[in-house]
């Protein structure tokens, strides 16, 4: 990992793969793609800035690099890319072996060009868009805000000021002492030329004609512009002056509607007074938000309160009926800022959401910020508004106008960027035909960008094999060249060029014999951050995409591939260092807020992702995987597991997760601290222990933009969930043993021990199937019977009767060998029911909505000797069959098998159409003609709710079920004389007349069927009667089905 590090040190540049595969084909089995995360900007201490125009190839316009062929005594170079023969200019007639100019020094791969006669105006502009539809204690927190950042702004920055709420207000600061405003109709559309017109930046001249006057902007003189921008140093005192009497909007709200806000209006003025007055200039719009859109192009939500603010289940549902419209309006306004060269920043603090998800596209293609926060009032946003204009170590580095350009080597292609920049349309041949983000070109806009700005580039490997694999060194390197012209916050025009140099897998052959080449150059956190963009874009994009199926099937193909073992030894599984964190990096990918939708709402989400796409590796890193720092008496500072047996009573975890930074007390500490032993003299150790956190807390903070959440939280206090969320879930309610000290989870995640020790396996499964199974254990009151583990053979599966076999048996199954067992989890029942309890259907898949779970609490089995004696019948199992036998009794006895588990359910088949039932198998030697009777006992938890259609009106916590009803059902079936048979009986999955049968089952080793039968081979339906004429002999207690769910219930 410290290779990558100097690298990125020496040129902004992490990549996956820094050895790439040599085919097509072999790339896409790598399943990380082939990219580089780009920080264009990123400062360099000894870096060079020369003072003239950079030499450009003449064919393909690639700029002269240390990798570029000289010849000093023709004076001539050879591009590394298009292999092109260029003549110095006159200027480079010295130049000789060792008299080498700055740009073919080997150490210089990136380099600085600073263009002086191409000097822009040193002035930022700002303008700032004012939110008024807030309450006044809102109000006075933004007002403070923005006077505190006017002082901080240089003293050349030109201002400007808008408001809206009902409607839009222009305020013109150059008249001094006189307020003027200029009103716009928030419901209506206001054009360039028409806001021209309404305010009079013609009134005194004629307009001119179509062009560019020589000393104006697109025909506006500069004192026209100056009524609306002026100086930080001319419009102090106005501004200020405007700001202390800017009230709350004054129309009235009616108590059943929300405040009318035109949102999208006011940022359109914006934009267009922009667009007139100083165009390509690199200006900011700052948006002040602190409410939904409800008027206008852009409005999320209608101005009725009885109308919710869409969720993610209305966008998956398409349900949501001003999403589309709004994101149009904003793909617009991106578009015309794109071409302005202006950037949109965004500044939301409201309890309630107000529209990050539609307008995201304007922010992202202009390279714009972001910052969520409660309140105008919280230190997220106060802070992070005075980090913008701070100056010195700890400043961002803004810079404007940017313009990033790619060049390859022509066995590579580009697919596309994903990062805060708009595509500049310019095909070429370096065009990939696979578009991912920002593609189809490869010139990109970055109207906005700062130091730590990271771009994701997706790279096409277009190399077909052929016969002469066998590279020579000279020709196995191939390049990129990254460059980008951007405006420094000087006011100069600057272009940096970086040039790379990696090469291909030496030597011929497939993928698994030069996987040892690959593995070499793994970059294992740019790899996790790379699949974290990308799977947050197919997210956004992609219709019925399933993140968590696409990041398990990935890491298991990845880690077979790579992956070390034994055959018929699957617990020798083994990954090299050199990969062997990725899979973790995975685990916590699952579980981040960029996967995981739940109780987060798509403003949230959507601003989670903007800070992703912007972000470099190290800051990425910690959002998908946070940091934990312990803090004890017993040693100083180190990083702990993230882990919630890293929770101790005597000890400080620090958590950093990027978006928030956690102060964890554990309870024996924070009772000392309660206690105050950290003011008396004689425990300076313990205040020293307490104050260590606070201390790197401080420096998190003054670095990172936007600036955290800080939680100071107590071990078992409420504001512990934020610390809770992020552990791996090693001990849970259901642990056999709980941690000393510690703490455990209410949760029925699967922990990563669980996952590794899956990963481990020769036969990997799906890592979301596990994770579906350990939710099946709820909390009940009643005891669950311990049900034994069917250990199945590779051989004789039968892969229609195990709950999601398509994914649960991979495609690698056959590499296993007969004599290996297959250890699965525990199957659940899949069931569902309607409104009636008695009627009920078996989905073949559990739905996502779907809250409630399934208990078995206890199944019975007695028999009855009708010729000579009585006998009970005792369960027992054996691996995958369950081979009861008969004792003679005196008496007819129960066995409940909640305490022995005798008895399990195997899995779920398939029945007719694709429908998957439940099969319950029970082995019986029979003797004499008997009678006997199976009793099943459930219990319905109910934890929260689910679609629309289903009766539930209450949302209850997950980790809490509660029993709602219990269920009692009985099968009772006359028995065949003698012989020996494996019964098997299944809850149907739908009503049926007639169902599938198969006789003379015989062997539990024939596997399972469709159906189950009694006696004569017909088969036997658990449940209510059946409808229809022909029915099955015994159904004694037969279901009647419905194939409509409302309830997805699970038995472990």
């Amino acid at each position: 990992m410290a290779e990558f590090l100097d690298l990125e040190a020496q040129d902004g540049v992490r990549m996956p793969w820094n050895v790439l595969p040599g085919t097509k084909q072999e790339a896409s089995n790598c399943v990380v793609p082939v990219s580089a995360m780009y920080t264009p900007i990123k400062p360099f201490p000894n870096m060079p800035i020369l003072p003239y125009a950079p030499l450009r190839c003449r064919t393909c316009r690639s700029v002269l690099n240390p990798f570029s062929i000289v010849d000093f005594a023709a004076k001539i170079w050879i591009c590394p890319f298009c292999f092109q023969r260029n003549h110095f200019p006159p200027h480079y007639a010295s130049i000789s072996d060792d008299n080498l100019p700055a740009e073919l020094f080997p150490q210089y791969t990136t380099i600085e060009y600073e263009t002086l006669g191409e000097k822009c105006s040193s002035s930022s502009v700002y303008m700032f868009v004012v939110d008024t539809c807030i309450i006044e204690e809102e109000m006075t927190f933004l007002k403070s805000a923005l006077s505190q950042a006017i002082d901080l702004l240089p003293d050349n920055s030109l201002i400007g000021l808008i408001t809206f709420g009902t409607l839009v207000n222009v305020h013109e600061l150059g008249l001094g002492q006189i307020s003027k405003t200029y009103v716009f109709k928030g419901s209506k559309d206001v054009s360039k030329d028409q806001l021209l017109d309404q305010m009079g930046f013609f009134t005194k001249k004629p307009k001119p004609p179509i062009g560019v006057i020589a000393g104006t902007r697109d025909g506006l003189s500069s004192e026209s512009i100056s009524r609306f921008l002026l100086p930080a140093s001319e419009c102090e005192f106005t501004l200020n002056s405007v700001l202390e009497e800017l009230q709350k909007d004054p129309w009235p709200v009616p108590p059943d509607q929300r405040a009318t806000r035109c949102t999208s209006t006011a940022l359109s003025v914006a934009a267009s007074l922009l667009g007139a007055c100083v165009p390509g200039s690199g200006a900011r719009i700052m948006a002040f938000i602190g409410g939904p859109s409800t008027e206008g192009h852009g409005a999320i939500v209608s101005k009725n309160l009885s109308e919710p603010i869409r969720s993610h289940k209305d966008l998956d549902k398409d349900s949501a009926p001003h999403y589309h419209k709004a994101v149009k309006f904003y793909e617009g306004l991106a578009k015309q800022l794109v071409h302005q060269g202006h950037v949109l920043d965004l500044y939301a603090c409201a309890l309630d959401q107000v529209g990050i998800a539609e307008l995201k596209v304007a922010v992202e293609k202009t390279g714009g910020l972001v910052v969520l926060a409660e309140s105008f009032g919280h230190s997220v946003f106060k802070d992070s508004l005075r980090r913008i204009f701070q100056l010195g170590d700890y400043d961002l580095g803004l810079s404007s106008n940017g313009i990033f350009e790619i060049n390859c080597s022509k066995d590579i292609k580009v697919q596309g960027i994903i990062g805060p920049c708009a595509s500049l349309e310019k095909k070429g041949p370096l065009c990939s035909d696979t578009v991912i983000g920002q593609g189809n070109t490869s010139a990109w806009k970055m109207c906005g960008l700062d130091k730590a700005t990271t771009l994701c580039i997706i790279f096409d490997i277009v190399r077909k094999e052929s016969s002469d694999a066998a590279l020579q060194p000279s020709s196995n390197q191939f390049y990129f060249q990254f460059l980008t012209y951007y405006q420094h916050n000087s006011g100069q025009m600057r272009l940096r060029v970086t040039t790379l140099s990696r090469r291909w897998v030496a030597g011929p052959g497939s993928i698994q014999a030069s996987f040892f080449d690959l593995i070499a150059g793994f970059d294992q956190e740019a790899a996790a951050v790379a699949m974290a963009r990308l799977v947050s874009f197919k997210m956004e994009t992609e219709a019925e995409f399933d993140p968590i199926r696409w990041l398990d099937k990935g890491l298991i193909h990845l880690c077979s591939l790579f992956g070390d073992y034994q055959k018929d030894n699957p617990s020798s599984f083994s990954l090299s260092p050199r990969i062997s964190i990725f899979p973790q990096f995975m685990f916590h990918l699952r579980r981040s807020q960029f996967v995981q939708v739940f109780n987060n709402s798509p403003d949230e989400t959507a601003y989670f992702r903007v800070i992703l796409n912007r972000e470099n590796v190290a800051n990425s890193v910690v959002m998908i995987q946070p940091s934990l720092i312990s803090y004890s008496f017993h040693s100083g500072p180190e990083p702990s597991l993230l882990d919630v047996a890293a929770i101790a009573a005597d000890r400080i975890l620090l958590l950093d997760s990027y978006f928030t930074v956690v102060i964890f007390h554990g309870s024996t500490i924070a009772q000392w601290r309660k206690a105050g032993y950290h003011n008396q003299p004689e425990h300076q150790a313990f205040a020293q222990l307490l104050q260590a956190p606070r201390d790197d807390v401080d420096a998190i903070i003054k670095e990172r933009f936007p600036v955290p959440r800080l939680v100071i939280c107590d071990q078992h206090g409420s504001q512990a969930r934020f610390l809770l969320a992020k552990l791996n879930p090693s001990a849970t309610y259901n642990t056999d043993a709980a941690l000393s000290g510690g703490d455990i989870l209410f949760t029925d995640d699967v922990s990563f021990e669980a996952q590794s020790q899956l990963q481990s396996s020769e036969c990997p499964t799906s890592l979301s199937e596990l994770s579906t199974t350990s939710v099946t254990q709820p909390i009940s009151s009643a005891p669950s019977p311990t049900l034994p583990e069917p250990r199945l053979s590779p051989s004789n599966v039968n892969r229609a009767c195990i709950p999601g076999a398509d994914q649960r048996i991979p495609s690698n199954l056959q590499r296993c060998s007969s004599s290996v067992d297959l250890t699965l989890p525990s199957p659940p029942l899949i069931f569902s029911t309607t409104r009636d309890p008695h009627r009920a259907s078996l989905p073949s898949t559990p739905h996502r909505s779907s809250p409630a779970f399934l208990s078995l609490l206890s199944v019975s089995v007695s028999g009855e000797l009708k010729s000579h004696n009585e006998a009970e019948t005792s369960a027992r199992s054996r691996q995958s069959r369950l081979r009861p036998s008969l004792r003679p009794t005196p008496t007819t006895i129960s066995d409940e098998l909640s305490r022995g588990g005798h008895i399990t359910v195997l899995g779920t088949g398939t029945v007719g159409s694709n429908r998957s039932g439940t099969v319950i198998g029970i082995g019986l030697n029979r003797n004499q003609n008997r009678r006997f009777s199976v009793r099943f006992r459930f219990q319905i938890s109910r934890i929260g709710t689910g679609s629309s259609r289903e009766p539930v009106g209450t949302r209850l916590e997950p980790s809490v079920p509660r029993p709602v009803r219990t269920l009692n059902y009985r099968l009772d079936e006359p028995m065949r004389p003698a012989g020996e048979a494996y019964r098997r009986y299944r809850l149907w999955s739908r009503a049926t007349h007639r169902a599938p049968t198969t006789k003379g089952i015989s062997a539990p080793e024939q596997g399972f069927t469709q159906g189950s039968y009694d006696q004569k081979g017909t088969p036997t339906i658990l449940g209510p009667r059946s409808t229809g004429s022909e029915r099955p002999e015994n159904d004694y207690n037969a279901f009647h089905m419905s194939h409509r769910p409302y309830y997805g219930l699970e038995m472990a």
